[in-house]
């Protein structure tokens, strides 16, 4: 991430922080299932409604 992190107000940054992560686990070749951790984001989709 950058330097002072990313916002985490809206979807677009939402979006942003899990390319970053993804990108992280690549990286430092950390083995994940990519839908398992999307589920697990999408549980905090309801703090924008």
């Amino acid at each position: 991430m950058f330097i002072g992190g990313i916002s985490n107000s809206g979807i677009n940054s939402k979006i942003k922080i899990l390319q970053e992560e993804f990108r992280a686990f690549q990286t430092n070749q950390h083995q994940i299932s990519k839908l398992k951790f999307i589920f697990h984001k999408a549980l905090k989709i309801k703090e924008f409604f």
